[in-house]
């Protein structure tokens, strides 16, 4: 039905439940479920296990929160452990020794390969932003 006439709340139709529950028989109605004490018990009732239900919700949360940090710490220190085991490399030795190799002209021919490589991306990227300042400079204009 329509919300401006009719509907559950019809005041014309006394036979439907109210807020509470089925109408009492007292105002005419002819409902004789419940009175007003038992639905307001009922009411409470309800509202009781929500609460408590709500309650072991939240705690359940808590709980899998606690279990979940729980979980991280441990990876966090399984993992520094694992960091500290792959640490074995000296990077900036090797970084000075290519450089040494590279200034002899002693590289093998993949690194030789790589270096190639290297520049050419650099300069590539310079193109690009190059290109991209003069695409800006001609659009202002």
């Amino acid at each position: 039905m329509l919300h401006f006439g009719g509907g559950k709340f019809d005041k014309s139709n006394p036979t439907t439940d109210g807020y509470y529950g089925a109408a009492s028989g007292n105002d005419g109605g002819g409902g004789t479920s419940r009175d007003m004490g038992d639905a307001y018990r009922s009411r409470k009732q309800e509202l009781e296990e929500r609460i408590l239900h709500k309650k072991l919700l939240k705690a359940e949360k808590m709980k899998r929160k606690e279990d979940q940090v729980e979980t991280f710490e441990t990876m966090d220190e399984s993992f520094a452990e694992l960091a500290g085991l792959l640490d074995f490399r000296d990077k900036e030795r090797e970084r000075v020794e290519k450089s040494e190799k590279r200034k002899k002209g002693m590289l093998d021919a993949d690194e030789m390969e790589m270096d190639a490589w290297d520049k050419e991306m650099k300069v590539r990227k310079r193109v690009e932003r190059e290109k991209e300042k003069w695409f800006v400079w001609v659009w202002l204009i």
